[in-house]
């Protein structure tokens, strides 16, 4: 039994081995390539059926079975991996009733992973053939999630599990599809599940940060819906009320900038005078929806506190010159005076 950690991405499947006749040679499921990806076949295997572990059962009632097991790597040029897992039961109940457990879905004692879609299985002619469980954790901020896939057909089982944290759970569903074994299946839905996870991921971190739409400025300027912050820490002007939970929610985008600005003249740091400089910042209001900047505003602030704590080396104070705080207050104020469309 393979355990499933956090962070996983999981591709079960199960097909008939309850009639007679089943193979039991591992080249007959793990094809040296599949895929972008390629996995290592031993070679030097005489007799293949002895690959195979024999492995308990998790569900109840079949506490004196065993079912069949291998497990290989898969590795992609561009770094993705992932394990490739095989089960052969002795009857189809078995396989579905072990499935859960092959699956850890739903995580025993955790909401970590739930049933997210399921429907019969199909082959290509439409003939029900056996049964499809997607599930899923819940959504990171950006829309990202692990996802466990499972097809039921009979008493064989396949899995495939994430192996590096940077294998997308694209690349595990097109392994999927294009294994010899699920030729014939209608996997029509993993393509819609695919389709889905490719979306929620367009918004990320970096493309927010990087976003520079063209200006637009609206004679009055508004915040729309939940707003997604960039700003450095001790900039921050946003009330937590007003901030998105998820990148789903994002409307607006309010961009803090903050930079040294002109000598102020010199600072007494504990008997020793060190220049001193204003503080500016320019805050951007985008309207994601459309996308556009639609206000700009620029503070500053040339007030240096009475009191500051400097680091010492050598009896001397560290720093060869001071900034004035950002202007913090005045920008949260006028970010307050903005109506709420």
């Amino acid at each position: 039994m393979m355990k499933l950690k956090l962070l996983l991405t999981v591709v079960c499947i199960s097909f008939l081995a309850a009639c007679g006749g089943v193979s039991t040679n591992p080249k007959d499921y793990f094809p040296e390539k599949v895929g972008d990806f390629t996995t290592k076949v031993p070679t030097t295997i005489t007799q293949p059926e002895k690959e195979w572990e024999e492995k308990g059962y998790y569900a109840t009632g079949y506490s004196s079975e065993r079912y069949k097991a291998i497990i290989r790597r898969y590795e992609a040029s561009n770094g993705s991996s992932l394990n490739y897992l095989v089960t052969i039961h002795n009857e189809p109940k078995m396989a579905e009733d072990e499935l859960k457990y092959l699956s850890d879905c739903p995580k025993p004692d955790t909401k970590y992973i739930q049933p997210y879609k399921e429907e019969t299985l199909k082959d290509k002619t439409g003939k029900e053939i056996g049964q499809l469980l997607v599930c899923k954790s819940k959504d990171d901020f950006w829309g990202k999630a692990d996802y466990v896939f499972t097809l039921r057909k009979g008493g064989q089982t396949l899995t495939a599990i994430k192996a590096h944290p940077l294998t997308k759970q694209s690349e595990i569903i097109e392994f999927l599809k294009v294994l010899p074994i699920t030729k014939d299946f209608d996997l029509s839905t993993l393509d819609g599940v695919k389709a889905e996870i490719e979306k929620t991921q367009t918004i990320t971190e970096d493309s927010l940060k990087n976003l520079a739409p063209p200006v637009q400025l609206a004679e009055k300027p508004y915040l729309k819906g939940k707003v997604y912050e960039i700003a450095m820490e001790g900039t921050r002007v946003i009330d937590d009320e007003l901030k998105a939970k998820s990148a789903a929610e994002i409307e607006t985008i309010v961009k803090v900038d903050c930079n040294r600005s002109f000598k102020i003249g010199d600072y007494n740091a504990s008997g020793q005078f060190v220049p001193a400089y204003a503080r500016s910042c320019k805050v951007k209001i985008i309207d994601y929806t459309i996308p556009a900047v639609i206000a700009e505003k620029d503070f500053i602030n040339s007030n240096i506190p009475t009191a500051m704590t400097f680091g010492t080396k050598d009896g001397k104070v560290a720093n060869d010159s001071v900034d004035a705080p950002a202007p913090v207050g005045e920008m949260e104020k006028w970010i307050d005076s903005l109506p709420r469309n």
